[in-house]
């Protein structure tokens, strides 16, 4: 979920005094650094060209219109931006060539101001909105039921509003001070997906009482959609290729609900190897598929329990063709900020894109000059791209699609050698969990590595009982063998917090042994 919600507090905060024409909100509440992702919305007008600037930068962004009215964009800091403490602003062209112009209300790098609808102090003959709460908590279809109770003041007339679903609803005093309704999702276009909070008011003679709830109507009547398959209905796929692809979109509604999405491959169940990233699923096969026909299918079920249509794609595995080069720049771990730039080298007049692992997807490329496709992509700071491959989808003029492998893994100079080294084998990555997340319970661990090596893998936890009393938790010992294409995977471990425990932190610990030699050592740190 990006800003949603954010916007829709500041839409409420400000219809209580003047409407604004435009409403421009970003995530930057803390100082941004090179690779850091800064994500905008705005509200406006629908249908319209909209763009932002920032302070002091003489440049203009585009705005993509997600659905009517909602514009977004992203941008990637890059090393020699100053963003900080600058005033973003926003501006929306109509059809009929009205300009409507808008500003974030905090600067880049610091925390939005607070617009507080506080309840009554309780002096004599005051109304009070005293809570706001609503059943269920989780996700909510078309044809759902959401509960509300609205405490309050007794003998008072009381509506809740939802902006975007319904406004003044009124609510029964069934007991004294306790307001209570319920609402049913309507299905059709009606209702978009989305989580409003709720403004609550109590009226009673000329007096009225508000207070918006921090709870929020989770709501999504829209099934994802698939964008993409590769390989697709009829396509192509090479030889010796173990993933199959899946873009999709789940809107601004909730995500896929991974227990129930289901894949399988020539009628044989493959859901366990599904690995999830952002809008992208990849199928990691145990082994590469024989040559011929092969036929592969999916539905994708999110949260709320809205299915996907059932995609089924009928495709032929094909030797390899000639004369395929990839190649990129980072011989070195690429730092955040910093240009990763991918060549791959084929025949002329086709359409190329590359992923690095599943942190950077479908990036374009360009064929600058006959024959070579040339891409670039700005490292973010949150990425983790040592180790990972450099994969190039390629479609020729004819529409046959191919997919082709960088030899060597970002930051690695030498099959499997760390850069700067002789003999010494490249450390693991750790690409799930990642660094300070928060894990479930049953959480798989998940990387790359060196092609045919082994990953030993330590896990020690460390627990915090009643404030201040540290327990250890008994370590656990893993080992992986990585395959052909670099990924290694465990089973699920269990990440247990013991009794009385508040949030318990994991240390994960991974080296890569081949042989005698054994890597540097990859640490990270998680909680639960």
């Amino acid at each position: 979920m990006r800003l949603t919600r954010f916007l829709s507090l500041i839409a409420i905060s400000t219809a209580l005094w003047a409407q604004p024409a435009v409403i421009v909100a970003h995530d930057a509440t803390s100082a941004v650094q090179a690779g850091d992702v800064l994500q905008v919305e705005v509200r406006g007008p629908a249908g319209g060209v909209a763009s932002f600037q920032i302070e002091g930068i003489n440049r203009v962004w585009p705005l993509h219109e997600e659905r009517d009215g909602l514009y977004t964009a992203d941008y990637t800091v890059r090393r020699n931006d100053n963003l900080n403490n600058k005033l973003l602003t926003a501006t929306v062209k109509t059809g009929g060539g009205q300009l409507y112009r808008g500003e974030a209300p905090n600067r880049i790098g610091t925390p939005v101001p607070v617009v507080t609808l506080p309840p009554s102090t309780g002096a004599a003959g005051e109304l009070q909105v005293r809570s706001i709460d609503v059943q269920p908590r989780d996700w909510l279809k078309a044809g759902g039921v959401a509960s509300f109770e609205v405490v309050g003041t007794p003998g008072s007339r009381a509506t809740l509003t939802a902006p975007g679903y319904f406004t003044n609803l009124p609510l029964s005093e069934r007991v004294p001070g306790r307001y209570s309704a319920t609402w049913t999702v309507p299905s059709g276009r009606g209702v978009l997906p989305g989580q409003p909070a709720l403004l609550a008011r109590l009226t009673r003679n000329d007096q009225s009482a508000i207070r918006l709830s921090g709870e929020q109507l989770r709501v999504d009547t829209v099934a994802p959609v698939v964008l993409a398959c590769v390989p697709g209905n009829d396509e192509n796929l090479a030889l010796g290729q173990t993933e199959l692809q899946v873009a999709y979109d789940e809107g601004n509604g909730s995500d896929l609900d991974r227990t129930r999405c289901t894949f399988y491959v020539d009628n044989q169940a493959q859901s366990e190897r599904a690995r999830y990233g952002d809008g992208l699923v990849t199928l990691r096969l145990p082994t590469a598929l024989a040559p011929g026909r092969h036929r592969w299918g999916l539905t994708l079920v999110d949260r709320a329990g809205n299915v996907a249509q059932s995609v089924t794609n009928t495709f032929t595995v094909v030797g390899p063709t000639a004369n395929l080069e990839v190649r990129h720049s980072a011989t070195t771990a690429p730092q955040p900020g910093e240009v990763v730039t991918v060549t791959f080298t084929g025949p002329t007049g086709g359409r190329a894109s590359f992923s690095i692992g599943t942190v950077a997807t479908d990036q374009p490329m360009t064929e600058t000059r006959q024959g070579v496709y040339t891409g670039e992509y700005v490292v973010r700071r949150t990425d983790r791209l040592a180790g990972l491959p450099v994969v190039v989808n390629f479609a020729d003029g004819a529409g046959r699609r191919q997919q082709v492998r960088s030899d060597q893994a970002i930051g690695q100079v030498d099959n499997g050698r760390a850069p700067g080294t002789s003999g010494a084998l490249a450390a693991p990555v750790i690409t799930s969990p990642t660094a300070n997340s928060t894990v479930e319970e049953q959480t798989a661990l998940r990387g790359t590595a060196p092609a045919g090596a082994r990953v030993e893998i330590v896990v020690e936890g460390t627990a915090r009982v009643a404030g201040f009393l540290e327990m250890k938790v008994d370590p656990i010992k893993l080992a992986a063998v990585v395959n052909g294409e670099g990924v290694w995977a465990t089973a699920p471990v269990r990440f247990e917090r013991p009794a009385l425990a508040g949030r318990t932190t994991y240390t994960i610990t991974a080296v890569t042994v081949s042989g005698d030699r054994r890597s540097e050592p990859t640490v990270i740190k998680v909680e639960r």
